[in-house]
């Protein structure tokens, strides 16, 4: 066996494997990985040339080996047929002499694809040159094989890019994607005006139309717009919305977003000092509020809005030219830091969402929708737009029937079609009988197993999953009776889920990694935090030149035969009650208030938080259980 040298031509991950390979056979190897390079390269006379077809390769007249990968389609959702080719000759001839077309890969997964072919086409490469180093006449006498069978011919890298493929994120709808062009709240005022006489809110026994909440919405801008005249034209214009639900909420963030700026969801019930650290952290310039909000009399700017007169016009609700990447909502959720953290998101982002979720659920102009959430919540987004675009209404659940399980079951059954609820609240409602609904969402959590079983069999019965930041969720599936309340589904149209391992590769089948999210609802980032930005919203190369933006969510989960299985999460983060919880940010508050000179925060296993303290200071001196 004579010692062969030999130059590798290509920069695919798989000529690397296969370096790696001759290496430990002795061979004597040299890489070439850049044109330039290549270009003025001298050759051996007597050294092969291996090639992955990367590179444009003009020494015509050495001897060379090109491997090379064929690929076909499979139907609309599988992997490729991979048909792996080596051919031998120089620039101006070439034989087939080896060829191995890979069974198909059962599990959709192209880790478990990639890493055959690979393993197979080093293997093959392998051979040839293990033949022609025990004879030097080898490769010009091999007999020709089959010609290929594939529809294309592609360089090595294609089985790189296989890497990244799975069958459930082929998810690929180009029309909604056509529809997600158009700004969401040019979608939003071509339906109120549309749907002008149709009823869109309803409070108790009040019924507001479209019409009637388009008026609304441009009697408040009247008011709203001098306030924001002087904006900043290089970032984005938050105003704040507190208020309970009304139709004045509701006309409020129309309003909002037809002048072109973002609107910020705050809720009421929560402590003021967080209220006012959202409103100072986003740069909001206006609070829009019901004349009863302790920051409006201090130096905040504020509008009340709960009592504007409605004045029956024909003026626009766009009031400025809007662009479909332009921010309209920002969001804040639980923080690590200690201090809640504001996504934003454009109205390309809801538009998209909008227009699947509206698909996906049969939303039509007799749809009644609940809106139970409360607009800080980001699955309030469920039930509000995707509801108005439709045409439909939008049912408005008050206080007492949130808090009340028996209210909200009666509420549901007067006509309710479509409702998002979170896990934690259907574990107590009474579901004894059908509710009546034809679609019920929920997700935040993970569901009871009971719970499934019981409304699977009464209604189509859906878990949606997704961060705040991948613009409210980024999968779904239908339950069944038997549904593992650990299945997340599969990625929704247009958009992928990648699982990851440590070194950013993917994962095999049935094998925990973190998930990283791609797609038209990835977010604009967080406001006002670049360093949050540049950790969570990354740019992942897709084995190969492609770059794609993704948000790192820190959830692992795996691929399963029937979606992704949520594992759990990589740092400290729960949901509890739909909310997710940092508890960090409670050990901040806690410390914050200068009572204790130590604080830890811990979730049990009953999902309770429990704040333990020590060493009071000289200020506090009653019981922890006063904190």
């Amino acid at each position: 066996m004579r010692r062969l040298e030999i130059v590798l031509i290509g920069y695919s991950l798989t000529l690397s494997e296969l370096a790696d390979e001759l290496q430990n056979h002795g061979h004597h190897l040299q890489r070439l990985t850049d044109q330039m390079e290549l270009d003025g390269f001298a050759f051996s006379k007597t050294a092969l040339l291996i090639d992955d077809g990367t590179l444009e390769i003009t020494a015509s007249a050495h001897d060379r080996l090109a491997l090379r990968v064929g690929m076909s389609a499979r139907a609309e959702h599988d992997l490729p047929c991979l048909e792996l080719l080596c051919w031998h000759g120089s620039m101006r001839t070439q034989r087939l002499i080896a060829r191995h077309r890979l069974p198909d890969e059962p599990s959709g997964n192209g880790r478990m694809l990639r890493d055959t072919a690979m393993s197979a086409i080093v293997d093959m490469a392998a051979l040839q040159v293990s033949h022609a180093s025990r004879d030097p006449a080898y490769l010009a006498l091999a007999p020709m094989v089959d010609p290929p069978q594939s529809e294309k011919q592609c360089d090595l890298q294609a089985i790189d890019r296989v890497l990244f493929e799975h069958r459930l994120n082929n998810t690929a709808q180009p029309k909604l994607l056509e529809t997600a062009q158009v700004p969401l709240i040019v979608r939003l005022d071509e339906s109120l005006r549309k749907h002008g006489d149709r009823i869109a809110l309803t409070f108790g026994d009040q019924h507001i139309s479209y019409h009637e909440l388009y008026a609304h919405s441009v009697a408040i801008q009247h008011w709203l717009l001098p306030l924001i005249s002087e904006r900043e034209p290089d970032s984005p214009t938050v105003i704040g919305i507190c208020m309970p639900k009304s139709a004045a909420l509701f006309a409020g963030i129309l309003a909002i977003m037809g002048c072109g700026a973002t609107y910020l969801p705050l809720d009421p019930s929560q402590p003021l000092q967080r209220q006012q650290y959202i409103l100072e952290n986003s740069g909001a310039i206006v609070l829009l509020h019901d004349g009863a909000h302790p920051l409006a009399s201090a130096e905040f700017p504020a509008l009340d809005i709960s009592c504007i007169d409605l004045r029956m016009t024909d003026q626009s609700l766009l009031r400025t030219a809007v662009e479909s990447d332009a921010p309209c909502m920002a969001l804040y959720t639980s923080g690590t830091t200690g201090q809640p953290k504001g996504v934003l998101l454009s109205q390309r982002n809801l538009s998209h969402f909008t227009a699947w979720y509206a698909e996906y659920v049969g939303l039509s102009e007799n749809s009644r929708v609940l809106q139970f959430s409360t607009l800080s919540f980001d699955s309030s987004v469920i039930d509000i737009f995707p509801t108005l675009l439709a045409g439909a209404e939008l049912v408005v659940a008050n206080e007492d029937q949130r808090r009340d399980p028996l209210l909200l079951v009666e509420l549901i059954r007067r006509g309710i079609s479509h409702a998002f609820l979170p896990p934690a609240l259907l574990s107590i409602l009474p579901l004894d009988d059908p509710l009546g609904l034809k679609h019920l969402m929920t997700g935040g959590d993970v569901c009871e197993p009971d719970v499934i079983a019981r409304l699977a069999e009464t209604c189509r019965f859906h878990n949606l999953y997704g961060p705040t930041e991948a613009t409210v969720l980024i999968t779904a599936g239908q339950f069944h009776v038997d549904s593992s309340n650990r299945n997340l589904g599969c990625p929704i149209a247009n958009s992928q889920v990648l699982i990851l391992d440590e070194q950013l590769k993917p994962v095999l089948e049935n094998t925990p990694g973190e998930l990283y999210i791609v797609g038209p609802g990835v977010g604009l980032g967080y406001l006002n935090n670049p360093a949050l930005n540049a950790e969570r919203y990354v740019q992942l190369r897709l084995g190969g030149a492609e770059q794609v933006r993704a948000y790192r969510s820190g959830d692992i989960g795996k691929w399963t035969e029937g979606g992704i299985e949520l594992c759990g999460r990589r740092d400290n983060q729960v949901k509890i009650r739909g909310f997710r919880v940092e508890p960090e940010e409670i050990e901040h508050c806690l410390r914050s208030s200068h009572l204790y000179r130590q604080v830890a925060v811990v979730i049990d296993a009953q999902h309770r938080i429990l704040a333990f303290v020590a060493q009071p200071t000289d200020s506090y001196a009653g019981p922890p259980s006063q904190v």
